[in-house]
């Protein structure tokens, strides 16, 4: 109930622009890259999009501030953030009456679409709504779609499928049917293969192919995420339509290439993996050596019980 006024900033008092002034620090003490294990898994995919949004914030003011809306009895604020698609808040709300309201927490949001399927789809399907203007400027500049021209674009995003997915969900699995070239258009994804991390996949990375019919790796998100998904009819169609031969080569010899490379990836990282095992197999196979020689010159109990503990560590 009651009246508020949207207002196009960030800060909202003395207090939040505290805040603003501690995270800034922390942001400028981050390295240029981020880590290869983030904290937060979220932090890998936003950390410089954030870090260059911060720099630019500034402490609320009223009488800058512009004011785009006037929310009344039934509306809502803040549906990208409850979602998980945005991290900051981009308006400041200041009510112009005696308001009362009900905040719905992004934590509690996700409790609701797990516990109740019709809910999770009507998220999914706002998600899809919000970002539904984003899909052609994403196709456009994905340049296996982008060099067969404008009028191709357009009819594969006609075709193309767009998905919502929430926080570790999964998307497809290795060894599964695939659904086709698969374009990141939000959030990041974790790419596993052979149970192995291969790489995480930010917003405008793909996966998959148009020739693709089985699923090389195991796709999981790490925050919520908007998918585009172009399944092998979608693109022999657009192709149809545009008039363009050898699309669908281009797209299989771009598959063989990525195939390829995620290949060496995982034998790189497995390999890494098994020369670590080895190593830590031929430590304990010296501390064992050590302790048998201990235990045949060592009359004293206690000596032998030290060296025992020591030899737990591996």
């Amino acid at each position: 109930g009651g009246g508020a006024s949207l207002r196009r900033r960030s800060a909202n008092a003395a207090a939040a622009d505290e805040d603003l002034q501690r995270a800034m620090a922390q942001a400028l003490t981050l390295e240029s890259e981020p880590p290869e294990e983030p904290v937060c898994p979220i932090a890998a995919a936003v950390v410089h999009e954030a870090f260059d949004s911060m720099l630019m914030l500034k402490p609320f003011d009223v009488h800058s501030a512009t004011k785009v809306a006037t929310l009344g009895t039934s509306c809502t604020a803040g549906e990208t953030a409850m979602l998980g698609l945005s991290m900051f808040r981009t308006a400041t709300l200041l009510a112009e009456s005696l308001v009362f309201c009900l905040e719905i927490s992004r934590q509690d949001a996700m409790a609701m679409a797990e516990a109740f399927p019709e809910v999770r789809k009507q998220f999914q399907q706002n998600i899809c709504r919000i970002l539904e203007d984003s899909i052609n400027p994403r196709l456009h500049s994905f340049p296996m779609l982008s060099q067969h021209g404008y009028q191709f674009v357009a009819y594969v995003a006609m075709s193309a499928e767009a998905r919502a997915y929430f926080e570790k969900d999964f998307i497809v699995g290795e060894g599964d049917e695939s659904p086709g070239l698969i374009l990141i258009n939000h959030g990041s994804v974790l790419v596993r293969r052979k149970g192995v991390r291969i790489k995480t996949l930010p917003a405008g990375g793909h996966f998959g192919s148009v020739t693709e019919t089985v699923s090389t790796c195991t796709l999981i998100t790490e925050q919520t995420c908007h998918i585009i998904v172009i399944s092998p009819a979608a693109f022999a169609k657009a192709s149809r339509l545009a008039n363009i031969e050898g699309a669908a080569h281009d797209a299989q010899q771009a598959q063989i290439m990525e195939e390829k490379r995620l290949a060496r990836q995982t034998a790189c990282i497995l390999k890494g993996e098994r020369n670590s095992q080895a190593g830590l197999q031929e430590a304990r196979k010296k501390a064992a050596e050590r302790i048998l020689e201990m235990w045949r010159v060592t009359e004293t109990k206690a000596v032998a019980v030290e060296v025992f503990r020591s030899w737990a560590d591996f």
